[in-house]
């Protein structure tokens, strides 16, 4: 554990304050105060996509894109008004994790590093703990190791590097999503793979492959990290279950859960996916969960294990 104002960029994961680790904490404490926390609360925590970096940033950098005027005012203004959940509501829940993308490739990208190891470090979840951590303590007017290129003859400015990632995350999503900015869903952005074994085989690979529309983002407690450098925005790391028990139930026997895609890893069969459309949706309808064939009438199938005497 580093003291709370070191200095560097360490490679030790989760040595500083965590973004999603912070918000369950700050929703927990909420709930707490308001009385008995329940199953339902537990549910809709696991579907929270509240990012707290952008609570935080965003009082930041609002007066600086504002005082520059280089940044679109439809843009400022949806980014003023946003509730801070990366959903599908509002073209900010789109437009903020573009922007931190583009600044965090900033911070590093000036030096001489190959790109594979580029790519994986910008994915660390230390880098992006530091750069929330960090750059309220910037100051905008003056320059610093992490907001000058190295490869510019000129000493830019902390803010100057803000509004140009801005530019940039403008130019890639009107490329992408559209000119209608109105239009923009941070759900039309981000996608979820979910690959089989025989995906990659051409022509047929597509039948095995699933894909849907993702909210959330990298900071949230549902949460979808993305490779920031191919700028693909495809989630890489997401929750593969979600599971909910009371385990103050008298029998033990109170639960909930629900798979990203199907109980059945064949692909020809109606498990294989039927779950998936149901993950993806808020408060999802979850599966009661049970033990004993006597709580399980309804069940396709029913294997039994038993130990050899």
């Amino acid at each position: 554990q580093f003291p709370p104002n070191f200095p560097y960029l360490s490679n030790v994961e989760n040595s500083g304050p965590n973004t999603r680790a912070t918000r369950l904490k700050q929703r927990l404490t909420e709930l707490v105060k308001q009385g008995n926390l329940t199953m339902d609360h537990m549910i809709e925590l696991q579907d929270d996509t509240f990012d707290v970096t952008a609570q935080n940033l965003l009082p930041i950098l609002l007066p600086i894109f504002e005082q520059s005027g280089e940044i679109e005012k439809e843009a400022l203004e949806y980014l003023k008004s946003w509730d801070f959940f990366t959903n599908g509501e509002s073209p900010a829940a789109a437009i903020y994790p573009v922007w931190f993308a583009e600044f965090t490739i900033s911070l590093l990208g000036d030096l001489d590093i190959p790109t594979p190891d580029l790519g994986r470090t910008l994915n660390r979840s230390a880098i992006k703990d530091f750069l929330w951590v960090h750059l309220p303590t910037w100051e905008a007017d003056k320059s610093n190791f992490w907001c000058d290129d190295e490869r510019t003859e000129k000493q830019e400015t902390c803010g100057e590097s803000y509004i140009k990632a801005m530019k940039k995350a403008l130019t890639i999503l009107k490329k992408r999503l559209g000119e209608e900015m109105n239009t923009w869903r941070v759900d039309k952005l981000f996608v979820a793979h979910y690959p089989h074994q025989l995906s990659n085989i051409p022509v047929i690979g597509s039948f095995f492959h699933r894909k849907y529309p993702r909210t959330g983002g990298s900071f949230s407690v549902n949460v979808c990290s993305w490779e920031i450098l191919n700028r693909k925005y495809e989630c890489t790391q997401s929750a593969n279950m979600r599971l909910v028990f009371d385990m103050a139930s008298p029998d033990h026997n109170l639960g909930y859960w629900l798979s990203d895609t199907g109980q059945s890893g064949n692909p020809f069969s109606p498990h294989y996916d039927d779950f998936l459309l149901r993950f993806r949706e808020p408060n999802t309808h979850l599966e009661r969960a049970s033990f004993g064939k006597e709580n399980i009438p309804d069940a396709a199938h029913i294997l039994t294990i038993e130990m050899q005497k």
